[in-house]
């Protein structure tokens, strides 16, 4: 049944308003996609920038406060620290104030930071790290860098600790 003067009948649709509904709706599911794969990418390197800074700042807590019972350098007495700088990294020597000596060791080629005796990692994927003595305190920093894919992400996390005694 035809209506007076469109040449259409009741309550159909031509070819050319489905292709032209298929189309906007083609564009409108195409937009969704791009701005969901859009805030996945940021959401992947905005985790691996957090996880690098967590990385770091964990090493550098584990060197402050201590590490399973070896005790860290807030307790190191003063005039007990001594660093000796070497080719691929340094040692931090120090003793503690219950007579516990304790040694954090960095190789740069290795990327690793470990508290002797015993041979614990105190962070992974440092990239640097870096400590300077002063006759009252120490400064450290860690910087670690993490690759995930096609994502590069580094952490930085410095303090300066000041000796009790």
């Amino acid at each position: 049944m035809r209506t007076k003067g469109t040449g259409r009948t009741a309550g159909g649709h031509t070819l050319v308003e489905l292709l032209m509904a298929m189309a906007l709706l083609g564009l409108v599911i195409g937009g969704v996609y791009a701005l969901y794969f859009s805030i996945q990418r940021f959401w992947r390197a905005a985790s691996l920038r957090m996880e690098a800074d967590r990385l770091a700042t964990l090493a550098v807590n584990r060197m402050v406060y201590g590490y399973g019972d070896r005790r860290g350098l807030r307790t190191a007495r003063a005039g007990s620290v001594t660093l000796q700088m070497l080719e691929d990294g340094w040692d931090l020597l120090y003793v503690t104030g219950n007579e516990q000596t304790n040694r954090f060791e960095y190789r740069a080629s290795a990327g690793t930071l470990m508290l002797q005796p015993g041979g614990a990692v105190l962070g992974k994927g440092v990239s640097n790290a870096e400590a300077v003595l002063r006759a009252q305190s120490a400064d450290l920093r860690v910087q670690t860098h993490l690759a995930e894919g096609r994502f590069q992400a580094g952490g930085d996390f410095q303090t300066t600790v000041r000796w009790r005694n």
